[in-house]
Formats: C-alpha cells, sequence, structure tokens
C-alpha cells in the first residue's frame, strides 16, 4: 500500500519505539581491537531492551549506515558480516534484528541525523522509561 512516496510501504504506526542506530559494524578501524569488552556488555544490554521492547509490543527499529555496500538491505549487510567473520561479528549476533523488526540501511546517515526526534505529545515516555529499567 502507498502512503504517497513512490515505490514506499506504509509502515505501522506507534506512539513510540526503541530505535538502534548504527549497532552493526565490522569493527574494521584503528583502534577497534580495545573495544570488544565494553562494547560487548553495552551490546548485551541493547539486546537486553530490545527483547523487553518486543515483549511489551513496542517496535524495534534498525538504522544503519551501508559502509558502502548500498545494493544491500540491512540484513543482507548483517549475513555479508557474518560470512566475512568481521571483528564485529560477536556483537553483530548479540544484535540482531528479529524478523519482525523493521530494519533498514543508509547510504548517507547524515538524512537519518536531520530528522527531528524531540519528545511531542503522542510520544510516551513513561512507557519508554519502563522498558529501560
Amino acid at each position: 500500500m502507498a502512503n504517497g512516496t513512490r515505490g514506499s510501504a506504509r509502515l505501522p504506526t506507534a506512539p513510540v519505539a526503541l530505535l538502534l542506530i548504527d549497532v552493526v559494524n565490522p569493527m574494521d578501524f584503528d583502534g577497534a581491537d580495545r573495544l570488544p569488552p565494553a562494547a560487548g556488555e553495552a551490546a548485551a544490554h541493547l539486546a537486553a531492551l530490545a527483547a523487553r521492547a518486543r515483549v511489551a509490543g513496542v517496535p524495534v527499529v534498525y538504522v544503519n549506515a551501508n559502509f558502502d555496500c548500498w545494493h544491500l538491505g540491512f540484513r543482507e549487510l548483517v549475513e555479508k558480516f557474518e560470512r566475512e567473520r568481521v571483528a564485529g561479528v560477536p556483537i553483530i549476533q548479540m544484535l540482531r534484528p528479529e524478523p519482525e523488526d523493521n530494519a533498514h540501511a543508509l547510504r548517507h546517515m547524515a538524512r537519518l541525523l536531520k530528522v527531528d526526534v524531540t519528545a511531542s505529545a503522542e510520544l510516551d515516555l513513561a512507557r519508554l522509561g519502563d522498558l529501560a529499567a
């Protein structure tokens, strides 16, 4: 079903969602070897938060840079990194999206960062706070 944007399907709406930004990374940059302990701990907390969100019926949305693999969707990007056994695979596997999650790989992350994500009357901050507890 179109929403007025060429080739786009209408996405479900919700008063709150868990937005996971750039959690899939091959960790192939200088200094990445020093990150795994802290990154692994953070990933475990994010995975637990995502699981609680799903149980509560809160949509989980993944948005990620595409690492110059513009032809791949998010799930294909995850599979590519797993096949290549990049250094970030342990964290990628902890944070792998579930089939019901929305997942998007963006060619230009700056487009997302221009989106206004300030609180509004429709945003249920109390419910989001309950999930983080």
